[in-house]
């Protein structure tokens, strides 16, 4: 079946089966069946963006609109030879897999959870707090493009933690997409997590191609909404490894209750074309958000971030820091990043940096860090820079017998080490390195 919405431009998905109601009982539960609904019936009212909406000014996904999308057919046995060099660590790791956005049980290690916690499909997560939570925050916080992962999302990872649970190992969700290189092929992974009060997870997102030749083409359009209780914690890493010819979407949505910790480490790297939308709202006093992001933009690639934090409670903190290093004269870097603060947001300790490095000619950054501050007692600063490398650091280096490319290598890779160190895995980092290599190859 095609479904056709009447969008500013076409979005034509084929392969996708409808029933009578609306909703596909053997692809997605009876608990999500509701927010589906609520997703199509919001799409019937919206219009895609395109570049005189000034959100996607920079970034142009006309190419995504034109083309003829297929839902994949399951992947899940070729999958399985991908996991050992997949890994976070040598000792027995908390893993699930989703491949084209649909949990695979068999690929997945969730043994040795704590009691009380799920980590599963939604098909057999606690129907109550699924149907109260799951699309709370994307209806109201999401764009279009969130609106089509909740229409056409096949499953819902959920995770779930009761008060006062701490998970101590990582998790890591390894999200695998197949590809065509005759049609592009749609993966919809969709993510919900709850924490109780006084708990405490740590998890990897990993997203990461079935095909690795870099020919096939597919779209990964993600959504992750996060629910975090008074005094819960919450370290989210994200690691954006696509094919170079897939298209990227993410919607990170997270609602932080009072004295909440969230804490995101980003590298986006893989992908033509990419954009990571975050929307964080503090809803309590004495909460924390933390934000460090890196983009490494290769030969046409665009890589768009765009975050959105508001403050409404006193002493709160937030710090971000991005950066984004442009490799070649077609390699594009998007950041806007905007922290709202808000009159009773009294006592806020606010700090934002973008930092990007121009290390080819024609490539281009545009990036628009900004504050908006209503609040008057507090402390809040933002700034940004944009550069090739100094001449006063190479000279610094080729005092002391080093090369220039040698020097430059140096002086790129620490530059984008400050962020990658915070996964704190080195399987990943050895990951995140080689794919910089290979960006960086015909530069540095």
């Amino acid at each position: 079946m095609v479904l056709n919405y009447p969008l500013h431009a076409p979005l034509v998905v084929e392969g996708f089966h409808e029933c009578t109601d609306g909703v596909d009982k053997r692809v997605i539960s009876a608990q999500a069946a509701g927010a589906t609904r609520e997703c199509r019936a919001a799409l019937q009212s919206q219009q895609m963006p395109n570049t005189r909406v000034e959100s996607f000014r920079f970034t142009d996904v006309s190419s995504i609109l034109k083309s003829q999308i297929q839902v994949p057919a399951a992947s899940q046995g070729a999958a399985s030879s991908m996991l050992a060099d997949h890994t976070l660590r040598e000792d027995d790791e908390l893993r699930a897999v989703i491949v084209d956005g649909c949990l695979d049980a068999g690929l997945s290690n969730l043994a040795g959870l704590p009691e009380g916690v799920f980590v599963g499909s939604v098909r057999d997560a606690p129907e109550d707090l699924v149907a109260m939570r799951l699309g709370a925050q994307a209806t109201t916080k999401g764009t279009p493009f969130t609106q089509i992962n909740g229409a056409l999302a096949q499953d819902v990872v959920c995770i779930i933690l009761p008060q006062g649970t701490e998970v101590s190992r990582p998790l890591h969700l390894l999200h695998i997409a197949s590809g065509r290189e005759e049609l592009v092929s749609l993966n919809s992974p969709r993510l919900l997590i709850i924490q109780g009060q006084d708990s405490h997870l740590q998890i990897l997102e990993e997203f990461v191609p079935l095909d690795s030749s870099h020919t096939c083409r597919y779209l990964t359009n993600a959504t992750a909404e996060f629910e975090l209780a008074e005094s819960s914690t919450l370290q989210h890493g994200y690691a954006n490894l696509e094919g170079g010819a897939a298209w990227h979407i993410k919607s990170t949505l997270v609602n932080q209750a009072a004295r909440s910790h969230y804490a995101l480490t980003e590298a986006s790297l893989g992908g033509t074309l990419t954009r990571h939308d975050v929307v964080i709202n503090q809803m309590g006093p004495e909460t924390e958000t933390i934000m460090r992001n890196l983009q490494v933009c290769g030969e046409r690639q665009v890589h768009d971030l765009h975050s959105s934090l508001r403050l409404d409670h006193p002493a709160g903190s937030a710090k971000q820091l991005h950066k984004c290093i442009v490799a070649s004269s077609t390699g594009r870097g998007v950041f806007d990043g905007n922290v709202q603060v808000n009159q009773k947001a009294q006592q806020t300790d606010a700090a934002q940096l973008s930092r990007n490095l121009l290390l080819a000619a024609r490539g281009a950054v545009f990036a628009r860090p900004n504050l908006q501050i209503i609040a008057d007692d507090v402390s809040c600063t933002h700034g940004c820079t944009v550069s090739d490398l100094e001449d006063d650091q190479l000279f610094y280096f080729t005092t002391r017998g080093i090369g220039a490319e040698q020097a430059r290598k140096i002086l790129v890779y620490s530059f984008g080490k400050e962020i990658t160190q915070g996964f704190r895995f080195p399987r990943l980092e050895a990951r995140l390195e080689s794919a910089v290599n290979e960006l960086l190859s015909n530069v540095v």
